[in-house]
């Protein structure tokens, strides 16, 4: 079973490219850059996801991005808050951080439950951490659970403040003063059978009279064993975008924008679950020891498998819990292997579902997340690691580490998404800028973009940015196969009309750094990618001239609330800059170089 989730956080380290990006300035004309390497986001860009998700941080370790789980995290109130006995009322007293209200929740009924509940979904096998401030009303003392059975265990403390707490499932807090506020904590460790729950508060956890009040404020919940930064919510929980980096030189690639991914299979870092089945034809199960030495996210959390083949066909282990997919769809399985000793190499196999082979990879000392995508021949699409005589260059045997299994449909492996008793999905990664955001910098008209991006999964159509009127009528579409082709574009479009469609005749590699840039007036579009030949298209008129409202880097606008991912980028976004004018061609090959 797995409850750490690693957090840890390093300076980002700023790379020579981008102390170069921050030289192209506004000084040459342009009126807006975004430098996406500095790993903070414009404020002028408005972020969303539905889900947490991980990336690479600059030390090169697996890191779930900033989060909190509670809405209407300082209001207390609405979903997923509700009251059972107590009210929930604003009151002018100054909260921690010096704002001029908070929350004062007082007993009003008798008997009963007398709590203040917040409904949250908590996944199975996985630690949790929860925070929020106190501060004594009439009452000194408070009460601070889970409406959950199904953990392991529940660390209350005192973060900073007056106050002591004890207990277990249960905390109770002592000693609240009504002049000073108290940040509480408790860490939640899930069990395999945890599901929908809550956590809930009140006020006077002995008695309970009517009367009996504290004053609560800045709710904070995010999956791991230590606290993230207090990220005050309203309607919607907070997910923080994810500045992704090389997990081998900790240099940093930029905004990461991904389409949604599920990943299929459970148990994604217990490889001794008994989910993960063992077998073997004529030779030996492989031998799995559980948390056996550190993992990719820094937590003891990597497991031994020790496999042999020896005078037999081959040694498996198999993840049983997703068995059925699409026969001839692509799928991509991915999981961190290195050999346990640290040194020399070893010969593993993937392999999904009934592919009459699979794929050898060489493992090393170092972690490395090995990937494999094919178009399966059934429907059959279990995620096998193994030793088989049907898959060339196998060893006898391998000693290895494995963590961090996925299997998701498409052709690449996203960001990993880890699992516990189900699976697991990552809503797409939403970054946009509209309104006095977006026409502080923008002019309709003719116009010009330079991008330095990459891509990391195969897509159809891979959005770098789409400027539009948040609808699918006016619209200037740039990136790889947007309009139907097979490689980098411009497409324009006015009422629906495509106008143009500039083609740089470029096919950008996956994972490799290239530069585009794009322009339009009219009947001039041009796009050009990495200083080669600038293609044109010298027909149509400007695409929504005078409403154009929105950008979208990544993904159409107009999907927003039911993003498509054929238009995701699945891949990072380094820099992102504008001109007001239609720049000669030649400047566009020289930008690109």
């Amino acid at each position: 079973m797995r409850y750490d989730v690693g957090r840890f956080r390093r300076p980002m380290r700023r790379s020579t490219e981008g102390q170069l990006m921050s030289l192209i300035s506004l000084g040459d004309g342009s009126t807006l850059t975004l430098d996406f390497t500095t790993g903070v986001l414009d404020p002028r860009l408005t972020f969303t996801r539905g889900t947490d998700a991980t990336f690479i941080n600059s030390s090169g370790l697996v890191q779930y991005a900033d989060a909190n789980y509670l809405a209407q995290s300082e209001t207390l109130s609405g979903t997923p808050w509700s009251t059972n006995g107590v009210s929930n009322t604003s009151v002018a007293v100054t909260n921690p951080i010096g704002g001029p209200d908070s929350r004062l929740i007082a007993v009003t009924a008798s008997g009963g439950s007398k709590s203040h509940v917040a409904s949250v979904v908590i996944a199975a096998g996985f630690q949790y951490t929860i925070r929020i401030w106190m501060r004594a009303g009439t009452s000194t003392s408070a009460a601070f659970g889970v409406l959950l059975g199904s953990f392991l265990a529940v660390t209350p403390s005192i973060v900073s403040g007056p106050g002591s707490a004890s207990g277990t499932t249960v905390c109770t807090i002592t000693g609240l003063s009504s002049t000073a506020w108290t940040q509480v904590q408790m860490v939640l460790a899930t069990t395999a059978s945890a599901g929908a729950g809550g956590i809930y508060i009140y006020p006077n956890a002995i008695a309970n009279s009517i009367g009996d009040s504290i004053h609560l404020w800045g709710a904070q919940m995010n999956i791991g064993n230590t606290a993230d930064p207090y990220y005050a919510t309203t309607a919607n929980p907070y997910y923080a975008p994810r500045f992704d980096h090389d997990p081998t030189t900790g240099s940093p690639k930029g905004l990461l924008i991904e389409g949604s991914a599920t990943n299929l299979v459970n148990r994604s870092e217990d490889f001794g679950a008994a989910d993960w089945a063992v077998d073997n034809s004529g030779a030996t199960n492989p031998v799995v020891t559980v948390n056996y030495a550190s993992a990719p996210d820094g937590n003891t959390t990597a497991d031994r498998i020790q496999f042999n083949k020896t005078g037999g066909a081959f040694s498996r282990i198999r993840n049983t819990f997703a068995t059925t997919g699409t026969s001839g769809a692509n799928y991509t399985v991915s999981v961190w292997m290195r050999t346990t000793s640290g040194t020399g190499t070893a010969n593993v196999g993937m392999r999904i579902g009934s592919e009459s082979g699979g794929g050898n990879y060489v493992v090393t000392g170092t972690w490395q997340r090995f990937q494999r995508t094919i178009a399966v021949p059934s429907t059959d699409i279990t995620f096998q690691i193994m030793l088989w005589d049907n898959i060339v260059s196998n060893d006898e045997t391998a000693d290895v580490l494995v963590w961090g299994a996925q299997l998701e449909t498409g052709s690449g492996a996203s960001s990993y998404i880890p699992t516990g008793a189900s699976q697991g999905t990552r809503n797409a990664d939403i970054c946009y800028a509209t309104g006095a955001d977006f026409t502080s910098w923008f002019s309709t008209g003719p116009g010009t973009v330079l991008a330095i991006s990459d891509n990391t999964k195969s897509n159809t159509q891979n959005l770098i940015a789409n400027f539009s009127d948040s609808t699918t009528n006016n619209y200037i579409r740039m990136g790889d196969n947007v309009g139907g082709g097979a490689n980098e574009l411009l497409l324009t479009a006015v009422s629906g009309s495509v106008q143009g469609g500039a083609d740089s005749l470029y096919n950008p590699p996956l994972n490799t750094v290239y530069k585009t840039a794009y322009a339009w007036g009219v009947n001039d579009f041009a796009c050009v990618a990495n200083g080669g030949t600038v293609g044109t298209d010298n027909t149509g008129s400007l695409a929504g001239a005078g409403v154009i409202t929105s950008v979208t880097l990544g993904l159409d606008f107009y999907q927003i609330s039911g993003p498509n991912d054929v238009f995701a980028k699945n891949g990072h976004i380094r820099l992102f800059k504008y001109w007001p004018t239609r720049l000669p061609n030649a400047q566009l090959q020289s930008l690109t170089t």
